[in-house]
């Protein structure tokens, strides 16, 4: 983990993105790790960052190597702020490399699994279907057919 910060950068050449597709906002962003084994911070300039590019027209889906929620995020609150009264759809993270369902704000914060988790020899990733309505998460072990792990709204 403490090279989040640069594999994050060396794939989207950048410590953040925003794109729009078929009408879903994407905002991502990478918490940086203060020391080994503490709680991550979001600059404030990711934060302004973050302000700017969130939609109030379209859904919003944050993604985020930290799970939003205290202990692993020191400045957690000013991120609050700029989300309030957002159109934040759900929060894609990871951190933990398992499957997990959190909340965050009263939006769904789901947690990937890592392409190889430790003691688990198979290798996989997680596969979203999104439409308008639905978000559809399934885990794809390669080589299997894919497995639907959840289906949002529930």
């Amino acid at each position: 983990h403490q090279f989040t910060t640069q594999t994050f950068q060396q794939i989207f050449c950048n410590d953040k993105f925003c794109f729009t597709q078929e009408g879903l906002r994407f905002i991502g962003f990478s918490p940086t790790p203060q020391q080994e084994s503490a709680e991550a911070i979001i600059p404030e300039s990711t934060l302004l960052w973050i302000k700017q590019q969130i939609s109030n027209k379209e859904p919003n889906i944050l993604l985020c190597h930290y799970p939003l929620q205290q202990g692993d995020i020191a400045n957690l609150h000013m991120l609050t702020q700029c989300l309030d009264s957002s159109n934040i759809l759900i929060v894609l993270s990871g951190h933990y490399h398992r499957y997990m369902l959190m909340e965050f704000q009263n939006m769904p914060n789901i947690v990937n699994r890592a392409p190889q988790r430790t003691g688990d020899s198979t290798i996989g990733y997680t596969l979203y279907d999104i439409d308008h309505s639905t978000i559809r998460i399934y885990e794809h072990i390669c080589g299997e057919q894919p497995n639907l792990w959840m289906v949002f709204p529930r």
